[in-house]
């Protein structure tokens, strides 16, 4: 095979010696023309060329210094990189064939723009081993170290960073790393991780508020300053930085805390309650007059009184001043500011109370300055405030630090220090702070060692608590959202999978069986917010199994629907569902509609979803008369049972809660039998990989979409990686409405350049 090499520029100006060559004839004849001469001899004409041409040299190498690209020789191919693209790539790559637009001989004459993206472009393939492709020649590791090095020299020349190490950077990147090279052996550096500071968490951080301001919490309005991408994945808490955005927020809650912290009620506040319980007021009013059986009544009437008996205290300063914390009271009560003791004793509450902490002196004699100052200009109670906003606008608010503050070891690493080890060990397993023992233990600097951690470890995995919302966006009006004993474990699954996203997807409600006009819950978002309810069953209660969690994660085939997982309550249920059921079939034969709708309207609004608002007409009889023709004389009824709470709806057949629910698993609704004891074996389904919210989360809105599946399997599950997609490739599946989706895909990816990626994921994402 000829060798190719890259063009060889002029050596004086980097410009094709038949550049210079033009510009000296040009150059020569320009001269002729203007300064005609006459010579004697050949050797004269000749040494008179000569002599004009070493002129049109050094006039070129002028323009070239003028208009030479400043990075032109900054890529220079040497001849060992030459050596090894010939070798294995310019028989794909050069200027004649250029496969997928690359010439690399080109390379050095682009521009810096289309240089960088080549450099890229050969960086990531050469470092993934995507190229040369499989069936071809492999360059030795020597080879794939050589181009590798003369890149980054090539990125150093330029000035520019390479966007494919960046990457590798990111958390989700880890699967790029050679793991063969990892765990060989040959790395002898001891690991370590950077000192850095850790983003808590949206649940850490709505632990720490309700820490400070008690059951308040809701009422202030409190934001987290900081959203995380909801990807499938581990998020990651360590790429996160706060900026002026951020401060904004983190400003209006530091305000918000303060004004309660010291009983401020501001005039828009005291609007807004005013407001709140004239709706509540109003609300009440109209049920009284249309329902007054209604079982929301007597919740409403709790929420009316406990708004009431806020406004009366907001207007009572002798009772808001006895809910402030002493050492605040102390200096808002005071007519006169206050002494440097009781300044101190403020501040020493304050971050203790937001910090589990006391400040170091500079952090003490930087409040203290402040709150001089401050009642200085404002008097007391402002002063006091602006002193308390500065401690909650401290960085240690949003993040928890991992410096390394304890000893250096043989090899020069710094431990965590106890403190630091108490709120790794505790954010990590308990989303909350240290608790007493935690606290204590990192007090007495006894958490140094692998016996300590593991001791404090099995101690919170075993210690028993309270269940905890899992996720407050999939409540619905008829449902609860899911609970759980273990909500870091749970949490962890969800995002790992993945399938909370599913609430992102948007269906169109108009194809979504069984959608009605009247009501909104008849809908694909709340279809799917309680299918993520039952997944989230699902994979409870295998981790509380704790026996071969992925495995049965992966592969088991019992599934969820219409449960919450008591098979107890659930039988009960059942049986009494189906006694009403009965009775309103026998009724409704023998009652005249308007005896029927007085007799069981309070169970045809609660169960059923008939609300008549006090009155019985043409609309609610006819809807009536659909109900009772759906309910079923054989088999069992969809119920879905809930804890603590009479509101017990029984799905109907030709209901959305029937249909929707039940099609989701490919279940025919019209022959299915409710199940009490579950989880139940469902045909043709394995893991939660098969679970519907799963595949919803990981489609598109309008279709589903198995390369998105593939590639998560791929790189999540099997730890594997696919490179971005080119900036040039569209990546778009056509519409033709005589070929399936997946006939389609295949149609588009086929081609081998495209195919060399997909063939990690289509067949995954078709399994």
């Amino acid at each position: 095979m000829e060798k190719r090499r890259a063009r060889s520029p002029h050596p004086e100006t980097g410009f094709g010696n038949g550049f210079v060559a033009v510009v000296e004839i040009l150059f020569y004849f320009l001269r002729q023309r203007l300064y005609p001469a006459r010579f004697k001899t050949v050797k004269d004409a000749v040494s008179n060329i000569e002599k004009w041409k070493s002129i049109a040299r050094s006039l070129t190498l002028l323009l070239a210094l003028a208009a030479i690209n400043p990075c032109a020789q900054a890529t220079e191919i040497s001849p060992d990189v030459d050596a090894v693209f010939d070798l294995y790539c310019y028989n794909c790559h050069d200027d004649l064939v250029q496969k997928g637009e690359v010439d690399l001989i080109a390379l050095p004459e682009l521009d810096q723009d289309a240089r960088l993206e080549l450099l890229n472009r050969i960086e990531e393939q050469v470092y993934l081993s995507q190229m040369p492709p499989k069936n071809k020649e492999q360059p030795t590791a020597t080879e794939k170290e050589q181009l590798l090095a003369w890149v980054s020299e090539s990125f150093a020349a330029l000035g520019a960073k390479s966007e494919f190490r960046e990457k590798l950077h990111e958390p989700e990147f880890g699967n790029y790393v050679d793991h063969d090279k990892l765990f060989s052996g040959e790395i002898k550096e001891m690991p370590f991780s950077p000192a850095r500071r850790w983003l808590i968490s949206p649940y850490i951080f709505d632990r720490k508020i309700q820490s400070i301001v008690g059951r308040a919490a809701a009422e202030l309005e409190i934001m987290n300053p900081m959203h995380l991408p909801d990807v499938s994945g581990v998020r990651d808490y360590d790429n996160k930085i706060a900026g002026g955005d951020h401060f904004v927020t983190m400003l209006a809650n530091a305000n918000a805390i303060a004004d309660h912290q010291l009983a401020i009620i501001s005039p828009e506040k005291f609007k807004a309650a005013e407001s709140k319980r004239a709706a509540l007021l109003s609300r009440i009013t109209d049920y009284e007059r249309t329902n007054p059986n209604h079982p929301f009544l007597p919740t409403f009437r709790e929420q009316l009184a406990k708004q009431e008996k806020e406004i009366k205290e907001a207007k009572e300063a002798a009772r808001k001043e006895a809910k402030i914390d002493a050492p605040f009271r102390t200096i808002t009560t005071q007519p006169t500011p206050p002494g440097e003791v009781e300044m101190k004793a403020a501040i020493l509450h304050q971050y203790a109370l937001v910090y589990d902490r006391e400040p170091n002196p500079g952090e003490l004699a930087g409040c203290l300055k402040l709150l001089q100052e401050s009642i200085a200009k404002v008097g007391n109670t402002e002063g006091l405030k602006r002193m308390l906003m500065a401690v909650l606008l401290q960085p240690d608010f949003l993040y928890r630090s991992e410096l390394g503050e304890g000893p250096e070891d043989e090899y020069g690493r710094r431990r965590l220090s106890s403190r630091e080890a108490s709120y790794a060990i505790a954010y990590a397993l308990t989303e909350r702070g240290p608790d007493k023992l935690l606290k204590l233990a990192a007090q007495r600097d006894q958490l140094k060692t692998k016996q300590q951690y593991q001791k404090h470890v099995e101690r919170l995995l075993a210690a028993p608590g309270g269940k905890i919302l899992i996720d407050d966006r999939t409540p619905t009006a008829r449902t609860r959202g899911y609970s759980t004993l273990q909500p870091a474990k749970l949490r962890f699954f969800r995002e790992f999978f993945g399938y909370s996203k599913a609430y992102q997807i948007f269906k169109d409600n108009k194809r979504f069986e069984g959608a009605t006009h009247r009501e909104n819950r008849n809908s694909h978002e709340i279809a799917i917010r309680q299918m993520i309810n039952e997944a989230d069953l699902m994979v409870d209660r295998i981790l509380e199994r704790d026996e071969n969690v992925f495995q049965e994660l992966l592969t088991s085939n019992r599934f969820y629907l219409y449960h919450n997982g008591d098979n107890e309550e659930a039988q009960k249920i059942l049986a009494e569902r189906k006694r009403l059921l009965e009775k309103m079939a026998g009724d409704y034969q023998e009652m005249k509609p308007k005896e029927f709708w007085e007799t069981y309207k309070l169970d045809l609004d609660v169960q059923f979803g008939i609300n008549s608002r006090g009155r019985m007409d043409q609309e609610v009889a006819a809807e009536i008369d659909r109900l009772m023709k759906s309910i079923p004389l054989e088999g069992e009824p969809i119920i879905y049972p809930r804890r603590h709470n009479a509101n017990l709806r029984i799905p109907v057949r030709d209901g959305m809660m029937a249909k929707n629910r039940t099609n989701m698993f490919n279940i025919d609704h019209n022959t299915w039998s409710y199940i009490a004891e579950q989880p139940f074996e469902i045909p043709n389904r394995k893991g939660i990989l098969t679970h519907p919210v799963w595949l919803t989360a990981h489609s598109l809105n309008t279709s589903t979409d198995p390369v998105i599946r593939g590639k998560w399997v791929r790189e999540k599950l099997l730890a594997g990686f696919v490179p971005d997609v080119p900036i040039s490739v569209d990546a778009a599946i056509p519409e033709d409405h005589n070929k399936t989706l997946r006939q389609r895909l295949h149609d588009k990816t086929k081609h081998a350049s495209c195919w060399k990626c997909h063939e990690s994921m289509n067949p995954l994402g078709y399994a």
